[in-house]
């Protein structure tokens, strides 16, 4: 006869069953989805609501009112074609990125209007904190205050227009923190680093007609970070005191690269008393702080025609360029930095006589004002750079205008063709029409690059190679316990003198460690190795743990179901009367016991305890101007 399953037994089978279904993953992958706005949502919000991370939000053609906020979501809200508006109501930001949103993201094909910052921090048309959202393909344009406000975010904002950002309701621009000493921008402020290792990058946008009260009235970029600010035209933007182009202050080491900034204005006029007019195309004001072993890089930018509008009591220096602070920081390579006024182009503000200060580098800029052709060029605490490090002072040679599709290309017979410096770190392998960088327009030996953000049309020579690096960890290895920390020496050695700065970082780390460099930037302006101490710190949670089973407890349900056959069996001799009752109680029972002591089905019990664990560290090395990365591998040891 078949033997029949009792009732325990069931249940342990049903339960170990159980246990075997839940640790084997099950379920599909959602596939992604596109909501329609408004087929499938009223209104964008509504739309951004609905969607989960990888979605796209996709909006047919209309206005649509603000604000709209992607709380922290990864999706792509985009317009369907052209003429989608997202529009305010000057009461706030229209588009808000404030929940830690990523790259991933994305707002693309539309346009912001009617924006309005209001109490800090704040801004017009997208105000973006603590995030690092992307923005491309847009326009920003008709707000007030600001277009774009940054605070501690790196955004990724590419090929946009930023325009028509007029004075609202507090004057001022993108209100970061307070309305009293704040850092103010028309077009984009930038104020403070990002908080997930991240850099901003601005590239390819148009800023233009942007109108602010103090700062940058095209771009304000206030203790930021490692910024990349990239084939960018910057024109017509207008401020009341220094930066009508761009301002850079405070602790932060931006990448000024291929830039196209004219037609600029200090207008001090536009609020009374006016105590400076500086700086009108870039403004360089950069301080000590975290960043502060990082160059300010300005690499074949093209500033031309910016002005300072002169008034009594104002303070005007440095029609195209400007810098304070810590000027030795500042290095300039294949510039057209050219004045149309009689005023200085090119101003360096000592602030203390009597302190010692070094003046920016410059490498292979052409410096030259065709307002006043005989006039120094250099004022301040700049001396004269003509002849030296390949600066030249010479007519550019324009070939277009202000008002020209590509305003300011240069003619062939131009000083500034086949003359600036291939070694420039940061030099673009495009230039800012696409064209290959590095050619060989005028028939020399060697193809030389040009400076400016144009390319002369010739023959192209190769690229040069990017700087390199090596990177090297000492000790290797170590050893320590739960709770304490380890430190080794970080080598970092260039193979050419223009590797520029190189960011350090880690990774492989255990859960609850922390890693630290001293310094974590380091610059290099020689072929000489640097030094930076890493600190690897663990916390006092376990290292890792195993589980075994405890069979003790086990063994004993089988030998206890064990110990009743004597019994069931002894019974049995004694006589047949109640076998059967005794065999359909107590035979299950055995059986039971037996099989779950052996099954491991039953209720567990671990021991739980620490053992050394080993992990395969990373510090990480990375050249700020070609992106190149090397690693450093350690071995590190935790005990309980």
């Amino acid at each position: 006869m078949t033997p029949q399953i009792g009732v325990p037994q069931r249940s342990a089978l049903l339960a170990c069953t159980f246990v075997a279904f839940a640790v084997v993953p099950f379920g599909v992958a959602r596939a992604q989805q596109v909501i329609q706005v408004p087929g499938n949502a009223p209104t964008v919000q509504a739309g951004i609501n609905m969607a989960n991370n990888g979605d796209t939000v996709n909006i047919a053609p209309g206005t649509y009112p603000g604000p709209i906020n992607f709380g922290g979501k990864s999706i792509t809200v985009q317009g369907s074609g052209p003429g989608v508006i997202l529009e305010g109501s000057q009461n706030g930001p229209v588009v808000v990125f404030n929940s830690g949103e990523t790259r991933s993201a994305i707002l693309q094909n539309v346009t912001v209007t009617n924006g309005s910052a209001l109490a800090p921090p704040s801004a017009g048309g997208i105000f973006i904190e603590g995030a690092s959202p992307t923005i491309q393909n847009s326009t920003i344009a008709g707000n007030l205050q600001c277009g774009i406000g940054v605070i501690n975010g790196a955004p990724a904002i590419l090929n946009n227009e930023i325009k028509g950002t007029v004075l609202g309701q507090y004057i001022t621009g993108c209100v970061a923190i307070s309305l009293v000493g704040d850092p103010f921008g028309g077009g984009i402020l930038l104020y403070g680093p990002s908080n997930d290792g991240l850099q901003t990058q601005i590239i390819g946008n148009t800023i233009e007609n942007n109108q602010v009260m103090f700062g940058g009235g095209g771009m304000n970029v206030m203790s930021a970070g490692l910024p990349l600010i990239e084939n960018n035209v910057i024109r017509n933007n207008s401020s009341n005191d220094a930066g009508a182009g761009i301002l850079v202050g405070g602790d932060t080491a931006p990448l000024i690269i291929q830039n196209l900034i004219y037609d600029n204005t200090i207008n001090p006029t536009l609020y009374a008393p006016a105590l400076s007019d500086v700086g009108a195309g870039l403004n360089v004001e950069v301080s000590t702080g975290e960043f502060e072993s990082g160059p300010v890089l300005v690499v074949n930018n093209t500033i031309v025609g910016n002005q300072l509008l002169l008034v009594p009591g104002a303070v005007s220096q440095g029609s195209q360029f400007f810098a304070s602070g810590q000027m030795q920081r500042v290095q300039l390579y294949n510039n057209l930095i050219i004045g149309t006024t009689s005023q200085p182009p090119i101003n360096c503000f000592q602030e203390y006589p009597d302190d010692p200060v070094a003046p920016p580098n410059f490498y292979s800029n052409d410096l030259y004002d065709l307002g006043n052709p005989d006039a120094p060029v250099d004022s301040g605490a700049c001396p004269n750079q003509t002849g030296i490090f390949g600066n030249i002072s010479a007519d550019p040679l324009f070939a277009t205008g202000a008002t020209d599709a590509h305003p300011y290309e240069l003619m062939l017979a131009s000083p500034a063709v086949d003359a600036g410096d291939n070694q420039a770190p940061g030099l673009p392998a495009l230039d800012l029409l696409g064209q290959p960088r590095i050619q060989n327009a005028k028939g020399l030996s060697t193809a030389i690059v040009d400076m400016g953000v144009y390319e002369y049309m010739g023959v192209p020579g190769p690229p040069p190679p990017p700087a390199n690096f090596t990177v090297s960890v000492s000790p290797g290895s170590a050893t320590i316990q739960q709770g304490q920390s380890a430190t080794f020496s970080v080598v970092v050695t260039p193979s050419t003198a223009n590797l520029g700065a190189v960011t350090l970082g880690c990774s492989g780390l255990p859960a609850n460690a922390t890693c630290t460099f001293t310094p974590s930037l380091l610059t290099f302006s020689t072929t000489g190795q640097q030094t930076s101490v890493l600190t690897v710190s663990t916390g006092m949670a376990v290292a890792a743990s195993s589980r075994t089973h405890q069979v003790a407890g086990e063994l004993s349900i089988a030998l206890a179901g064990m110990a009743f056959l004597p019994f069931v069996v002894g019974r049995k001799r004694r006589g047949r009367t109640g076998k059967a009752s005794r065999m359909r109680l107590l035979g299950p029972l055995c059986v039971v016991c037996f099989v779950f002591g052996l099954s491991g089905c039953g209720k567990d019990s671990y021991i739980v305890y620490a053992r050394p664990q080993t992990y395969s560290l990373a510090v990480h090395a990375t050249a700020v101007n070609s992106g190149l990365s090397k690693l450093g591998p350690i071995t590190l040891t935790v005990g309980q």
